[in-house]
């Protein structure tokens, strides 16, 4: 199974908006089959996401508000389809590999010139440095604890296989 992961230094051109991405970024993008068009849109915490148009199009009818009986409720929806609609932008990196980034979508991300772009499973994640090496030093216990009980899971795992 193929997934985004890693933690990539990249830097926005100021006068074009656009990123180009580091050649394993691109590589890592092409191995996983998540080429052709993408969504970058506004995501928890004001991070900007870059989805596949598959992931995308799968996540934000999924993830839409519904009751406990399971129907999407009648009260949230418009505000869920605006936001998620209204703050998705399709794009495809141009012939040079470059992503525009609209200044409107960048400046709600707070992205100055130097950012970091996460891969996160079936998406990248696009950060401010600062606001990432808070975050990521904030979760770090959470992390270690997650880390943890996966490795005694696996490890569990294959001592039953074993025996």
């Amino acid at each position: 199974m193929a997934f985004l992961s890693g933690e990539y230094d990249h830097k926005i051109d100021p006068e074009s908006n656009r990123v180009s991405l580091k050649v394993e970024l691109k590589k890592m993008l092409s191995d996983t089959g998540f080429t052709g068009t993408y969504y970058l849109t506004l995501g928890e915490r004001g991070v900007l996401c870059l989805y596949p148009e598959k992931v995308y199009e799968h996540f934000v009818f999924k993830g839409a508000p519904k009751t406990e009986g399971g129907e999407v409720k009648d009260d949230q929806i418009v505000a869920y389809e605006r936001m998620n609609f209204g703050f998705a932008t399709r794009c495809e990196f141009d012939k040079q590999g470059r992503l525009l980034i609209p200044q409107r979508i960048r400046r709600r991300a707070v992205l100055g010139t130097d950012i970091v772009i996460v891969g996160v499973n079936d998406h990248l994640e696009i950060w401010d440095p600062d606001r990432w090496e808070a975050y990521a030093e904030q979760m770090l216990p959470v992390h270690n604890q997650q880390h943890g009980g996966a490795r005694k899971a696996a490890f569990e795992e294959a001592l039953s296989r074993n025996l």
